[in-house]
C-alpha cells in the first residue's frame, strides 16, 4: 500500500508541472489592456521612424561623400590641366620666330589668317612679305614645322617706342591651351628687346582676355597726328613781323577726305587697349 501511494504522487505531481509549463509558454490575453496595445503600437511606430531616420541620414551622408570625392576628383582634374597650361608656358615645345626667318612658312601663315579674316591669297602674301627686323615684323607661332598662330607687329608713325599688334589669331585646333597668351607674351619680349615700351592693339569681343594680360582701355590713337599740326599751322595767319613769301601757280588741291574725319581711320565698335612694358 505504501508503494501505491508513493506512485500516486508521483504522477500528480508530473500533471501539475506540465500545466505551469502551459501557463508559462502561453500568452494570457484577459490581462492585456487595451492601452497597453495602443501604447506598443506607438512604440513600434517611435522606432520604425527612427529607423527610417538613420536610413536618410546614412543615404544622406553617402550623397555627401560622393559629392565631395567628385568635388575632389574634378579640382584635382582642373588642377592637372591648369598645371599642363603652366607647363606649356615653362617648359613648352612650342617656338615664336619671325616669318621672314623662316619664308617656306609664309603659304601656310597666310591660309591661318585667311581662315579668320577672308582676303585673296595674293593680297595676304603681299603682306607677310614686308615682314622684317625693322618692322612690320610678323611673328609665327609653330608646333614643330606647322605654323599654329600668328601676329603682325607694326610701328606707330613718328615713334620709335610705341607699337601696334594686329592681327593676332591662334589656330582652331590647339584653341584652349593658353596658346594665345604664349604668343602675346613672346611678342611682348620680342618688342620690349628692340627699345618698345607702349603696345597698342584693337579687339572686339576680346576684351576680358587682354585684361587678363595687362592690358587697358585707351582712346583711339590718330596716326595722322603731324598731318594734322601741318594743316594748323598752314592756315594759322603769320605773326607780325615774319616774312611771307607769295607762291606763284594754282593753289595745291584739297586735303583727302579720309585725313578731314578721323573716325574714318578706325573701325566702329572695336575697343582699343594699350599696355606700358
Amino acid at each position: 500500500m505504501h508503494i501505491s501511494v508513493i506512485k500516486r504522487s508521483n504522477s500528480s505531481y508530473a500533471k501539475n508541472k506540465k500545466k505551469n509549463k502551459k501557463k508559462k509558454n502561453s500568452i494570457v490575453l484577459h490581462d492585456i489592456n487595451i492601452h497597453d496595445v495602443v501604447r506598443l503600437k506607438e512604440l513600434l511606430e517611435f522606432q520604425v521612424s527612427i529607423l527610417k531616420t538613420i536610413i536618410r541620414s546614412r543615404e544622406i551622408l553617402r550623397q555627401h561623400w560622393r559629392l565631395i570625392f567628385s568635388t575632389k576628383y574634378y579640382t584635382e582634374n582642373v588642377f592637372k590641366e591648369k598645371s599642363k597650361r603652366l607647363g606649356i608656358m615653362k617648359d613648352t615645345p612650342y617656338s615664336v620666330v619671325p616669318l621672314h626667318k623662316r619664308m617656306e612658312l609664309t603659304r601656310q601663315c597666310a591660309k591661318l589668317v585667311n581662315s579668320e579674316w577672308p582676303r585673296s591669297e595674293t593680297a595676304r602674301l603681299k603682306s607677310l612679305y614686308t615682314s622684317c627686323d625693322k618692322f612690320p615684323t610678323c611673328l609665327v607661332l609653330l608646333d614643330d614645322t606647322s605654323v599654329i598662330g600668328h601676329c603682325k607687329i607694326s610701328l606707330v608713325p613718328n615713334t620709335c617706342d610705341c607699337c601696334f599688334i594686329e592681327s593676332v589669331v591662334i589656330d582652331q585646333k590647339y584653341r584652349g591651351r593658353g596658346l594665345g597668351s604664349l604668343l602675346m607674351r613672346r611678342s611682348e619680349e620680342y618688342v620690349s628687346k628692340r627699345g618698345i615700351t607702349k603696345i597698342l592693339l584693337s579687339t572686339k569681343g576680346q576684351e576680358d582676355f587682354y585684361k587678363k594680360l595687362g592690358y587697358r582701355i585707351c582712346d583711339p590713337l590718330s596716326l595722322y597726328d603731324d598731318s594734322y599740326r601741318e594743316k594748323d599751322s598752314a592756315n594759322s595767319t603769320p605773326e607780325k613781323g615774319s616774312k611771307t613769301t607769295t607762291s606763284i601757280g594754282p593753289p595745291p588741291p584739297p586735303m583727302p577726305s579720309i585725313l578731314r574725319n578721323t573716325s574714318l581711320l578706325f573701325s566702329a565698335g572695336k575697343t582699343y587697349m594699350m599696355k606700358i612694358l
